[in-house]
């Protein structure tokens, strides 16, 4: 097993497995940094092309913490992992949006929306 070294953060949307099309990931950037200025949390979404033999759950934790996902001080951060070659998904939360954004929350989301979708081919 490797360390995992995540890629540089490219907007909220990081697609380094090629699954969205660029008006796609344009789309989901302008949607997610709309609801940022909103709310004041960020959400990222990242497509790694592989796990390289890590875990989801290292891979997403290294690369929130990596990233620096959300405002130091409130720890507001979300990061959506979407790990199609392996088909393993995860959502990795700071502190500051478990109130929001509970364990149960996001596993009914990855169970009910993201699974489904990403099982048939609907990335975006």
């Amino acid at each position: 097993m490797t360390t995992y070294v995540p890629p540089p953060i490219a907007g909220h949307v990081t697609d380094t497995a090629g699954k969205l099309t660029a008006p796609e990931v344009a789309t989901l950037n302008d949607k997610l940094a709309n609801y940022r200025k909103c709310s004041s949390n960020h959400i990222a979404v990242f497509f790694p092309k592989s796990l390289d033999g890590n875990s989801i759950e290292d891979v997403s934790y290294v690369t929130f913490n990596t990233w620096h996902i959300g405002e130091a001080k409130k720890d507001n951060g979300v990061l959506l992992v979407l790990a199609t070659s392996e088909r393993k998904v995860r959502i990795e939360t700071g502190k500051g949006v478990g109130g929001q954004l509970t364990d149960v929350e996001s596993s009914h989301i990855l169970r009910d929306d993201v699974t489904p979708n990403m099982q048939s081919g609907q990335f975006f």
